[in-house]
């Protein structure tokens, strides 16, 4: 299989080093992804003294992108690549990690976050805005968790992208951090954490942080107490008490994803009434987590459980797609 090899080699030679050829050996073979080491790759793209030059280091990320995308195993030699690489080719790491736009990569994020401390903020926070939206799953969650202590950073542009990135994720463990940082001195902070609060709860509380306090408290108040109760009464045969609990649910705002599914559950229910509101109660919700299930109950044979669907997947999704189930299932099946 032809690679481009003449043309990327006649660059590289021109950089001067053929220790940099090693940018060419392992994206050129494609037959063997098992064998890429992406830590070899970088040492040997690291000068012996000084700074590599510029094209050397969109070379290597060209290079590494390349590897991420060939083969998700190559996400795993992403630390130990780390390791060996110089100050300015961990950056472009980071930076291949976020063209790549890979959510496999978040681990790795997190382990730079936590373990190498915020030297590098400002591109680990862009790499989790371009990698944080497309997360899903609890191995996500727990690496979204662990690189909110990007908030905690000093550079104010780190901690508004980190803020960006977290809130459209939905990172219920940042929520006590943005309150923190509505009495940051930047005032562009203060009013990144204040929208993020905003959106997160769909409320308006303003810019005091005790108010945010309270209504956070709450929230975690009722999840402990109250919560385990009103799912129980999903599983009931008293449509009423059903239909009581979702209207319970619908407004929550922390632990929605464990939520929805709960509530999604109920799309199975025998009386179409309950079926309606559960769609209601997923809409409310807006996660992503209720898609595919939103996307079966448009074949709901009651057409008010099914038109509650479509709406429900118009808000979630922002699409504006045919009341048919046919473009909604291409279109989640792409995503």
């Amino acid at each position: 299989m032809k690679t481009g090899l003449s043309t990327r080699t006649a660059t590289l030679l021109l950089l001067g080093g053929a220790t940099m050829l090693a940018l060419l050996a392992l994206p050129a073979r494609r037959t063997e992804p098992a064998k890429l080491d992406l830590a070899t790759l970088v040492a040997q793209a690291t000068p012996a003294a000084g700074a590599p030059a510029p094209e050397a280091c969109a070379e290597l990320r060209a290079a590494v992108v390349e590897i991420l995308a060939r083969d998700a195993r190559a996400f795993t030699e992403l630390v130990p690549a780390w390791r060996r690489a110089g100050a300015e080719l961990r950056g472009e790491l980071l930076a291949a990690v976020a063209e790549r736009a890979d959510p496999a990569g978040l681990d790795f994020l997190a382990w730079v976050a936590t373990y190498e401390g915020l030297e590098n903020g400002r591109g680990l926070a862009e790499a989790c805005l371009a990698l944080a939206p497309r997360a899903s799953g609890p191995e996500a969650r727990e690496s979204l968790e662990r690189l909110c202590v990007l908030l905690e950073s000093e550079d104010d542009a780190c901690v508004q992208t980190a803020v960006l990135a977290l809130s459209r994720a939905r990172v219920d463990a940042a929520v006590p951090a943005w309150i923190e940082l509505l009495e940051r001195p930047s005032r562009a902070v203060r009013e990144r954490a204040r929208r993020a609060l905003e959106q997160h709860s769909g409320l308006a509380l303003g810019a005091a942080p005790e108010r945010w306090r309270a209504w956070h408290d709450a929230e975690l108040a009722w999840l402990e107490d109250e919560a385990p109760a009103v799912l129980a009464e999903l599983e009931l045969d008293d449509d009423a008490r059903v239909l009581a609990a979702l209207r319970a649910l619908a407004p929550r705002r922390l632990a929605r994803d464990e939520l929805a599914l709960a509530v999604a559950a109920t799309l199975d229910h025998p009386h179409a009434v309950v079926r309606a509101a559960a769609c209601s109660a997923l809409e409310s919700l807006a996660v992503p987590a209720a898609l595919p299930a939103l996307a079966l109950a448009l074949d709901d044979e009651d057409e008010a459980v099914a038109r509650g669907a479509w709406s429900a997947l118009r808000r979630l999704t922002g699409l504006d797609l045919p009341f048919d189930p046919a473009p909604w299932r291409e279109h989640l099946g792409r995503g």
